[in-house]
């Protein structure tokens, strides 16, 4: 008789995550050697796939991985093609534009004249595309979005043309980004996993564009009363804050200031619940 051993499910599923980790650490520790922006693309990817482990999502989680090896390895990838996820059809529009945007920079010359800032676009892109496809977490999906139209501002602005009154430097010098938001689910201070990467963002922005200060502005919608949405907006910029301290930005480098339900991006009646309005915005001081 010949016995045949099988390994338990819960074993091979260790054993399974075991080799992806390992996989991970290995792309994680050996960035590229080249470029700026291969450079900043492979950070951007880390810090995505990061933030979809925690989340126990290990086929997003090797895609970024994925994608990071690439700029390791010299083989730059694109921006995600639209038929790459199952998105909503209703999204379709918006995110194929958005793509014809950024590819019309990049092929613009924007991985060379801004690199870090058309990294930051092309990541976020895709953050947005993986959480439009999950299609679960508004907070995440806006918090890809705007990450992804304030970097399409900024590398707008930086490759507009510009007068010719004297040679145009190599490389365009990179404005501190004005448009960093981190937005929050409805009632709660909790930080998702796209506004983790927002915030590691910032923290990079603080490190390497000579920023001495950090401004967060906390805000809350129209749903509660004006006491408990101020109380509400504090729990949000602790929140942030603490994160930015563990990404190694000090604490007497950030101020805070709670503004409740004073300063809505979008003016709804009271007691309307607003996505947007639910909100950290970022200011940068050199």
């Amino acid at each position: 008789m010949t016995v045949k051993f099988s390994v338990p499910a819960i074993t091979l599923t260790a054993m399974l995550l075991a080799g992806c980790a390992n996989t991970f650490e290995s792309v994680k520790e050996n960035p590229p050697a080249g470029d700026s922006f291969a450079r900043s693309l492979h950070a951007g990817y880390i810090e995505l796939a990061e933030w979809e482990r925690a989340e126990y999502d290990w086929m997003d989680g090797s895609n970024f991985t994925d994608r990071a090896a690439m700029a390791t390895a010299g083989n730059i990838p694109n921006p995600e093609e639209i038929a790459a996820r199952n998105l909503p059809g209703d999204k379709v529009g918006e995110l194929t534009d958005a793509r014809a945007r950024l590819m019309a920079a990049l092929d613009d010359g924007a991985r060379t004249k801004a690199p870090k800032t058309a990294a930051h676009a092309q990541v976020m892109f895709d953050c947005w595309m993986q959480e439009q496809e999950e299609n679960r977490q508004p907070e995440d999906i806006d918090n890809c979005r705007g990450a992804f139209l304030a970097a399409m501002d900024r590398l707008d602005e930086i490759m507009a043309p510009k007068p010719m009154a004297e040679p145009a430097p190599m490389e365009e010098p990179e404005e501190l980004p004005t448009d960093i938001t981190v937005f929050f689910a409805f009632n709660s201070s909790e930080l998702m996993g796209a506004s983790n990467y927002i915030i590691a963002e910032a923290a990079d922005v603080f490190k390497n564009m000579g920023v001495s200060r950090i401004v967060l502005s906390g805000h809350a919608d129209k749903s509660g009363a004006d006491d408990y949405n101020a109380k509400l907006a504090e729990r949000r910029l602790a929140a942030v804050k603490a994160a930015l301290v563990a990404k190694g930005v000090p604490a007497n480098s950030i101020d805070t200031r709670s503004y409740g339900e004073k300063q809505p991006a979008v003016a709804t009646d009271d007691g309307v619940k607003e996505p947007q309005n639910r909100r950290v915005d970022f200011l940068f001081i050199k």
